[in-house]
């Protein structure tokens, strides 16, 4: 695997930033120029190498295709544009004989997938229509990125997933890894006092 080092990183942590603006930040986090520039000398950000990427249909869902060593194949499809809230966030796995077709599911969702010509095409079944795409090795700084976003001042992990990156688009889903902040906040009511649990 290489180390993402392009101008995508910047763009990818900005957006996961404004993320973590959504869950509540402290005081002490320093704004997203600071952490995209500590991330360029440390990114967090590793390209898994040989993902195959495409579109389905005129959707915004993208797909990255990893083939297996051992006659197995993983594809990822998501529509996350701001890194978070998607609708489809799905891995789906399964044996591959190198040609298929094969049909893959997981979750809500099925796929079918082959390959043909040094490319993957199949089609993403979707609100059940069929979007047909065709996944090919990318190019001018397209990615599927292993993604691992850390605290500046500890390094703790403190977001994780994974980023499409193709023709300048992203998709994604990066999801906390420590629970959020839960306080404990009393509700005054005409029948008496009420505690109810607020977490964000």
């Amino acid at each position: 695997m290489r180390t993402w080092t392009t101008t995508h990183l910047a763009v990818i942590v900005g957006a996961a930033a404004l993320l973590g603006g959504c869950a509540g930040t402290d005081a002490a986090t320093p704004p997203p120029a600071a952490r995209a520039s500590q991330a360029t000398r440390e990114p967090p950000l590793t390209s898994v190498a040989g993902a195959y990427l495409g579109r389905a249909g005129d959707s915004d869902v993208l797909v990255a295709v990893v083939p297996g060593d051992d006659h197995t194949v993983r594809v990822y499809a998501c529509d996350g544009k701001e890194l978070a809230n998607a609708t489809v966030d799905q891995w789906f796995q399964g044996a591959f004989d190198g040609t298929g077709p094969v049909t893959l599911s997981a979750g809500a969702y099925k796929m079918t997938l082959r390959k043909a010509n040094g490319a993957f095409s199949g089609e993403f079944f979707k609100d059940g229509k069929a979007l047909p795409f065709v996944a090919t090795l990318p190019t001018d700084g397209s990615a599927l990125l292993d993604a691992e976003l850390r605290d500046p001042k500890t390094g703790a992990v403190t977001r994780d997933g994974n980023v499409i990156v193709l023709g300048g688009e992203q998709r994604g889903n990066l999801v906390p890894t420590r629970p959020p902040k839960c306080r404990v906040v009393l509700v005054a009511s005409g029948s008496g006092a009420t505690y109810i649990v607020l977490c964000g």
